[in-house]
């Protein structure tokens, strides 16, 4: 509340009315002289035609002060007020209409195909007000109701663009936003991704066929005659003689390691993934193709230069990996492997 001591100016007065009225808020004005109040309430009447003004005072009688405060509990006394309320309410619930579906609009290209939700530098471009309503919407989606979901939620979420990477914040319903490489990760708790038992491992049969946990790898060797390498992500060339231990399926262990030049020069698989920008979720649940501590392929990613294929090369090991991409986990009884193992 703002109190203002000045002397009296009818201009000022008359303006301070108005601005009142404008949005959508009812004046009261004492005057200490009943005398002359009726004609008080007359020069505002004229000056200020939009407004209804009424007025009342002690030496009224009972019944008629009693309808006086009726009309003013009811607001009849500013029936224009009521239609700027109106126009204010109906104008309020556009806008609402058109946030709400601009919204949406923006949370679509925050969608995930697993039904998670990343929000990444692009959507931090757009207006507050969108993020705002985008995340809400997320939220309520992904939660299945949007009762104790308020603005401290919503901003809970958004700041986390500012934060480190790794940093949460539990939500209700069961939901969770987290930093990540990527973006601010929103998904349902029961939305992580499962990881593979730890300390297991599958041979992979060189030539042959494994189905293991992330889906299938078929491997072939022949020989090398300067053919062009083929380049696609889930397909690789091995120079199959620079291989010195059998071939395994696993995830990290410690000890693990790339080697990242022609010269030998080695790289630790976690620093990797930190460069890499692998979420610490996910490191865990990435397949890897192993010969011991050497990490020959990290599916979907970087392959081992120091087995490479040279103009030396006399037998290509290619390895393609089919099927799970997305990580799935299958039953362990449905693993199995078929085929041979090349000469060591």
């Amino acid at each position: 509340v703002q109190t203002y001591v000045l002397e009296y100016d009818p201009v000022v007065l008359y303006d301070a009315i108005r601005r009142e009225l404008r949005r959508g808020g009812q004046v009261y004005w004492l005057h200490n002289n009943v005398e002359s109040i009726e004609r008080v309430a007359a020069s505002i009447q004229a000056n200020i035609p939009e407004a209804n003004v009424g007025f009342g005072h002690g030496k009224m009688a009972e019944g008629e002060l009693s309808e006086i405060w009726r009309k003013v509990m009811e607001q009849e006394i500013n029936e224009r007020t009521v239609s700027h309320m109106a126009e204010t309410a109906r104008l309020a619930g556009m806008a609402e209409e058109y946030l709400s579906a601009r919204g949406r609009e923006l949370l679509e290209t925050a969608k995930k195909e697993n039904g998670t939700y990343v929000f990444d530098g692009g959507f931090f471009k757009y207006e507050k007000i969108l993020q705002n309503y985008a995340v809400m919407d997320a939220m309520e989606f992904l939660g299945g109701r949007r009762k104790d979901v308020s603005m401290l939620h919503v901003e809970l979420v958004t700041d986390l663009w500012s934060g480190r990477t790794g940093a949460s914040v539990d939500l209700p319903y069961g939901m969770e936003a987290v930093r990540t490489y990527e973006g601010v990760l929103l998904r349902r708790k029961d939305q992580k991704k499962t990881s593979v038992i730890k300390d297991e491992e599958w041979r992979l049969p060189c030539p042959g066929k494994l189905d293991c946990p992330w889906g299938t790898f078929k491997t072939e060797i022949f020989p090398y005659s300067g053919q062009k390498i083929l380049e696609k992500k889930y397909t690789k060339w091995l120079d199959c003689d620079k291989i010195k231990y059998s071939v395994t399926v696993r995830t990290r262990k410690k000890g693990d390691y790339l080697i990242i030049d022609t010269g030998g020069n080695r790289k630790k698989l976690n620093r990797y993934m930190i460069d890499a920008r692998i979420p610490a979720e996910d490191r865990d649940s990435i397949p890897l193709v192993t010969a011991g501590s050497e990490i020959l392929w990290v599916v979907g990613g970087r392959m081992n230069t120091g087995c490479g294929i040279t103009p030396d090369t006399k037998r290509v090991l290619q390895i393609e990996y089919q099927g799970d991409k997305a990580g799935l986990i299958r039953d362990a009884r449905e693993y199995r492997t078929e085929g041979g193992k090349y000469d060591e």
